[in-house]
């Protein structure tokens, strides 16, 4: 993992994830932009979502990680969180502060999912049905919250 990240870091990210909205918005003509960030990825979405200007029209993030809580203060758009409850990565203290910090903010929500740990949305084992329930939960509050602003 550590190879792998040190070659996926913001320098080699944010261009590519930049370039594909560029190209959404501009040659292809996309008005509205929803972005799903699961694990590492929920970093770049909580990135786009501070950015003075605004490229993105709304985010869900999934069991993040590789992000700090004071990077959610620059949050300008409709953002939900879903957080594992025993998450390695995203530790119980952080789960506390993240509610902090997003309670300030307009049609922010934090969702907690019992019973589960880091990658539950993903890869979660679905024989047990906590996980499986937090898992399917997460998708359709997600598919949800993105019509809600994608259609206004």
């Amino acid at each position: 993992m550590i190879g792998w990240a040190s070659n996926h870091g913001d320098k080699d990210t944010i261009p590519l994830v930049n370039e594909a909205i560029s190209q959404l918005r501009g040659s292809i003509g996309v008005k509205k932009i929803a972005l799903a960030g699961f694990c590492w990825g929920a970093r770049y979405a909580v990135l786009l979502c501070g950015e003075e200007e605004l490229r993105v029209d709304v985010a869900s993030l999934f069991h993040p990680s590789a992000v700090k809580v004071q990077e959610y203060e620059p949050i300008k758009v409709p953002t939900i969180f879903h957080l594992a409850e025993n998450d390695r990565y995203y530790p119980t203290e952080m789960i506390t502060q993240t509610r902090e910090v997003m309670a300030k903010k307009e049609k922010c929500q934090v969702f907690e999912y019992p019973a589960t740990g880091h990658g539950f949305s993903l890869r979660g084992n679905k024989e047990i049905p906590e996980v499986l329930k937090a898992r399917d939960e997460s998708h359709t509050t997600t598919i949800a919250f993105f019509k809600s602003i994608l259609l206004a």
